[in-house]
C-alpha cells in the first residue's frame, strides 16, 4: 500500500524519531541513512498555488528559482533535488461577482490556468507528466519523472 507524505515534514519526522531512539541507547543515523528512507517513499505535496506564479512572465518551472527574488517555492529541479514525487497544483481563480460576466471571467481564468499546466508539463518532457488517475504516480516515477496533479479548487 502506497503511503504519501509531505516531503517538507517527512524528513524532519523521520529525523526526530531516529533523534528519540537514540537517547533509548539505539544506534545513531546519518543523514545520509534518513536521505535514503527519504527516497524510498513517495512523496506528495498536496497543495500548490504555482500555477498563478506560472501565468508571470518569465516564470520556468524547468530552472531552479530563487524565492527570495519572486522564483516562487517550487519547481521541477528542487522538486528532483528534494525527493518530491509529485504535487497537486491548485486551479485556483477568486469569484468577483456572481452573475453571469463573472462567472464567465472565472471559468476563462481557470482555463488559462489548465493551459499553463499542460504547457508546461509538454515543455519539460522526461522531467514531470501529468497524471490523470491515481496510479500514474507508481509508473511516472519509475520512469524518473515528477508527477503533477490537477487539484481544481473551490
Amino acid at each position: 500500500m502506497l503511503k504519501f507524505f509531505y516531503s517538507s515534514i517527512l524528513p524532519a519526522f523521520i529525523l526526530l524519531a531516529f533523534t528519540a531512539c537514540t537517547n533509548n541507547g539505539r544506534k545513531e543515523i546519518t543523514t545520509e541513512e534518513i536521505m535514503n528512507i527519504h527516497r524510498g517513499m513517495l512523496t506528495i505535496d498536496s497543495h500548490a498555488d504555482t500555477p498563478l506564479r506560472m501565468m508571470r512572465p518569465g516564470t520556468d518551472l524547468g530552472r531552479k528559482s530563487d524565492p527570495r527574488e519572486r522564483g516562487g517555492k517550487v519547481d521541477f529541479v528542487r522538486m528532483n533535488e528534494g525527493g518530491l514525487d509529485g504535487i497537486f497544483f491548485a486551479v485556483f481563480v477568486s469569484q468577483s461577482d456572481r452573475d453571469q460576466q463573472g462567472n464567465e471571467r472565472a471559468r476563462q481564468e481557470a482555463l488559462r490556468l489548465f493551459d499553463s499546466i499542460h504547457a508546461v508539463t509538454d515543455r519539460y518532457p522526461g522531467m514531470v507528466e501529468l497524471a490523470l488517475q491515481s496510479d500514474d504516480l507508481e509508473r511516472i516515477t519509475a520512469d524518473g519523472q515528477s508527477v503533477i496533479y490537477l487539484a481544481p479548487s473551490a
